[in-house]
């Protein structure tokens, strides 16, 4: 169980870096 927790942090995290990478270009192109 306690394996699993990390790797769930770290695969959130990444989605989150992807949505703000997406988010920025969204507000350059604005």
């Amino acid at each position: 169980m306690r394996d699993i927790k990390p790797f769930r942090l770290s695969k959130k995290a990444k989605i989150d870096t992807i949505l703000m990478r997406n988010l920025r270009q969204k507000n350059k192109h604005k």
